[in-house]
């Protein structure tokens, strides 16, 4: 049980880690922020610079008890929900961007669902929405790697004991051939490790 509390824990973190993905849509911007129950919410803007979002628990007494409480069946159909939109926006995108950034929010989604499975494809549950939300950045930037790199510092530097704890679980990621492969294996080897990636 512990592990599964810390797994959620690893995913809500992941979640605000995949808030900085962007996307391109006309002379506006639309960002995908993955939120902590599993919903995505999109928040459109114009000019080159992203509002700063705050996220706030609402303390407000819930008028209908369990019926939608975090673990109950209706919250568990919507953070999947969620996680199936987001995957199907990426395939509907036609700029590599803007599918970066839905499948950052959608693995962002279904990072809940780490599995206990000592299996090197569970790291992509832990680390798959920063990787995919620094590719969305690198792209919308020209394709310039430094934009990713920085996303993958920041995001080494600013991830939660929970997640390196699941993280740790798991077997390491080898190193890959294409850009995304390069990014997860980066956040795993510098989250496990606790060293950042050198500038290039």
């Amino acid at each position: 049980m512990r592990f599964v509390r810390t797994a959620v824990i690893a995913g809500v973190a992941s979640a605000a880690i995949a808030g900085a993905a962007l996307a391109a849509h006309d002379r506006s911007q639309m960002m995908l922020i993955a939120l902590p129950d599993g919903s995505v919410e999109h928040v459109r803007y114009e000019g080159a610079t992203p509002p700063q979002l705050v996220l706030i628990r609402d303390t407000a007494p819930d008028p209908f008890g369990a019926a939608f409480d975090p673990s109950s069946a209706f919250a568990e159909m919507q953070r999947i929900s969620a996680a199936m939109e987001a995957h199907a926006a990426a395939r509907e995108v036609g700029d590599g961007a803007a599918t970066a950034a839905a499948r950052a929010a959608g693995a962002a989604a279904a990072s809940a669902y780490t599995h206990p499975l000592a299996d090197v494809h569970q790291t992509k549950h832990i680390v798959g929405s920063a990787a995919y939300a620094a590719l969305a950045l690198e792209l919308d930037h020209g394709g310039d790697p430094s934009i990713g790199d920085a996303e993958v510092r920041w995001a080494i530097e600013h991830v939660p004991a929970e997640v390196r704890e699941v993280l740790l679980q798991m077997p390491a990621r080898q190193a890959g051939k294409s850009r995304l492969e390069t990014l997860l294996y980066e956040l795993d080897a510098g989250i496990r490790s606790q060293t950042l990636p050198q500038d290039a």
